[in-house]
């Protein structure tokens, strides 16, 4: 957690703040936990605001912010949209003026809390309003996410919780969710809500309870069939089959894991690290780390004619076989392979 927002979680409010970035969900999380330090929901109502610069001047969101707040010692003004602030060019046919908010932002009204909030990837840095604001301002930045911040989040989201969750469930949860944070933040507050007090997140809960994408199934499918785990196996393949699910896509996800699995074992003898097989593949570190776990329980020349195989089974299908039949006799055979 940043310096400025320890504040605010604190109570220590500056009269500004500048969010930028493009994560939006670290811009509305932001905006809402300054809001609830200064504004009771009742107060809501007639002391918060929002300017979007697209439409509105910049002047009319800085004579509101300079009024006096209605039944309360404070308020809150949101400025939107800021494009100035970017190196981008501001396509609106709106006049800003930026002299104006110069001058607030070196003397602000100290019953409002002002926001400025500015999307974008970067800032234009050589702009005066620019350096003003992140001198003088609370500066929250709201990057997009990747998967190493995401988990950095989301053991902050569960420590705030007070939950645990185990390495491996915050690596399956990525997997089936990515670094989208409004989802992870959906999805840890609906598995908290079932959770028993003491209760861990793990793998296995994270599969019960996250929705998951026919990839994700089919990856997990088989990590069943490589741990021994059949029954569980052919459980996720008739669930897919009775969702509809093409066989022939689902045996084409099964083919692209395996090809994984062989790539990541190669690649792991020639002496690449796990991390360098995630960049080359382009894959999630934790598939990767499951995926070389995978392949220990092959033999290379194995994994081969398991791919051969696959491409006659898509062979097969495609010119009228029992598509189910040859996807159950597939998975059955696998079990004597490892």
């Amino acid at each position: 957690m940043s310096v400025v927002l320890k504040e605010i979680e604190n109570g220590n409010l500056r009269s500004v703040y500048l969010i930028h970035g493009p994560e939006t969900y670290i811009i509305d999380d932001s905006i809402k936990k300054i809001t609830s330090r200064v504004l009771s929901e009742e107060e809501m109502e007639f002391n918060y605001t929002q300017h979007d610069l697209v439409d509105i001047p910049l002047h009319v969101a800085l004579d509101d912010a300079e009024t006096m707040g209605f039944m309360s010692d404070r308020k809150v003004v949101v400025i939107k949209n800021a494009v100035f602030l970017s190196g981008q060019k501001d396509t609106s046919k709106v006049e800003h003026n930026i002299a104006r908010l110069e001058s607030y932002i070196q003397d602000p009204n100290p019953d409002t809390i002002l926001i400025v909030v500015a999307p974008y990837e970067k800032l234009d840095k050589r702009k005066k309003v620019t350096k003003l604001l992140t001198k003088e301002a609370g500066v929250i930045e709201a990057a997009s996410f990747n998967e190493r911040s995401a988990e950095v989040w989301i053991r902050e989201k569960t420590k705030e919780l007070n939950i645990q969750i185990t390495h491996g469930a915050i690596g399956r949860l990525l997997q089936n969710v990515g670094a989208n944070l409004l989802v992870l933040d959906n999805e840890i507050e609906k598995i908290t809500t079932y959770l028993n007090e003491g209760e861990i997140i793990t793998e296995d809960i994270i599969d019960e309870m996250v929705a998951k994408t026919l990839e994700q199934n089919v990856f997990t499918l088989v990590e069943k069939v490589t741990t021994r785990q059949l029954d569980a196996a052919f459980t996720i393949l008739y669930d897919l089959l009775r969702q509809n699910e093409e066989p022939i896509k689902i045996l084409s996800l099964i083919t692209r894991q395996f090809r994984i699995i062989f790539q990541a074992k190669i690649l792991l003898r020639n002496g690449a690290s796990q991390g360098d097989i995630a960049k080359q593949l382009k894959l999630h570190p934790y598939a990767v780390k499951v995926a070389a776990d995978q392949g220990r329980q092959f033999d290379e020349y194995v994994l081969q004619g398991i791919i051969r195989t696959l491409a006659d089974l898509d062979y097969q299908m495609k010119t009228g076989k029992n598509k189910r039949l040859l996807l159950e006799l597939f998975l059955t055979s696998l079990q004597k392979h490892n």
